[in-house]
């Protein structure tokens, strides 16, 4: 295993599952076995989460699970469940104030254990918030810039067609028409190559006589 997580951060450039190792070899019987506790509790409510009769639920599983994280040091885990909580909070009736607030805490344990799938993941969730529902445009700019950087390194390609969907759309509304229908035919592109074929369909656009864009913005991601 500990090959195994070595092959994988030189292949990835990713250090999450070196990080998990280190946890196995340090953790006591006892430790271990509140990390299995809280990977079931975590796991119970990610099953539900999508369901608005279980939000309470599914945010009980996931505070006892962080709970038990936090006693264990397990900063994965940590950045897990943070991120899931801040998935529930944009879940109808949106509490975007509190996702954003759970989803900035995540931010700073997937960096720390620098799992770039998953930093690219809130970072992109971040940048929508700003966007749709703060209408900070230079905030959500700043976020997604990072989100598409992430995710070009990584070879993220479906995950980034989103993001720069998103940037586009931002783009837009700071009036930088240019480079919004330069990232919106790029999300297209990455999207047809991705075989998304949902967001194939809603990027399509193109310019009026009045220099407009014109587009259907389709549905924000959230991770």
């Amino acid at each position: 295993m500990p090959r195994a997580a070595k092959d994988f951060e030189r292949i990835y450039g990713e250090k999450s599952l070196t990080v998990a190792v280190n946890y196995l070899t340090i953790w006591s019987t006892e430790q271990k076995k509140m990390k299995l506790t809280a990977d079931s509790l975590y796991a119970l409510g990610t099953s539900i989460r999508g369901n608005e009769q279980d939000r309470d639920q599914v945010i009980e599983y996931y505070q006892n699970a962080l709970h038990l994280y936090q006693n264990i040091t397990d900063e994965r885990g940590e950045a897990e469940v943070l991120g899931g909580l801040g998935l529930v909070y944009t879940f109808p009736p949106v509490d975007y104030k509190t996702a954003i607030s759970y989803y900035k805490e995540a931010l700073i344990k997937r960096e720390k254990v620098d799992d770039r799938v998953l930093t690219g993941n809130t970072l992109n969730s971040l940048g929508s918030l700003y966007y749709a529902f703060i209408k900070d445009y230079p905030v959500a700019l700043a976020y997604l810039d990072r989100a598409e950087i992430i995710r070009s390194e990584i070879g993220d390609s479906l995950n980034l067609g989103r993001t720069v969907h998103v940037k586009a759309a931002v783009l837009e509304y700071m009036g930088n028409l240019e480079q919004s229908l330069k990232y919106y035919q790029l999300s297209f592109e990455l999207n047809q190559n991705s075989g998304d074929q949902f967001r194939r369909k809603i990027h399509f656009v193109q310019k009026d006589n009045k220099s407009k864009i014109i587009f259907t913005p389709g549905v924000y991601l959230f991770q």
